[in-house]
């Protein structure tokens, strides 16, 4: 019985050490391009207003100026600007982005109404999930070195 009772606390200590590891190390750093902010707020202006066009064409039921628009976006967030964070979740973000506007620029080609409207919502989202990623992460892990620019979104 004093031998199946050692052996479970030796098991049981030895599955737990794993676990306590790495306890007092200091969260990763964000690694932060140096983003101009003036030419990040031109970029995002021309995300949304692109954004906005797609959103006219799809209530219009303009395909052909939907697809234009959409490929356009592709290459906004091909724009080094684009890159403020170099983090597999901002990464993650601008690729779910570019796949969402390149689909919706390929269901425009196809005349396929009804999926376009679907991935400008997913694509939307896209936006909504990054913007609030960056001014999580902007706020928190990637503090400005003194005299650096603050890039924040309005209203934060």
């Amino acid at each position: 019985m004093r031998a199946i009772t050692y052996a479970l606390v030796f098991t049981l200590v030895f599955a737990w050490v794993p676990l306590l590891g790495g306890h007092d190390r200091e969260p990763p750093k964000v690694e932060r391009q140096k983003a101009d902010p003036k030419k990040v707020k031109e970029l995002m202006h021309k995300k949304l207003d692109h954004a906005q066009k797609i959103l006219a064409a799809i209530a219009m039921n303009d395909l052909e100026r939907v697809a234009v628009n959409a490929d356009a976006l592709v290459n906004v967030s091909k724009e080094a600007e684009w890159n403020v964070f170099k983090t597999p979740s901002y990464e993650m973000n601008s690729d779910d982005f570019r796949r969402s506007a390149a689909k919706m620029a390929r269901q425009a080609k196809e005349k396929d109404l009804e999926s376009v409207k679907l991935t400008y919502l997913e694509m939307t989202m896209t936006c909504f999930h990054c913007h609030r990623y960056v001014r999580d992460v902007g706020m928190v892990d990637a503090r400005p070195a003194v005299g650096e620019p603050v890039l924040r979104t309005a209203g934060r």
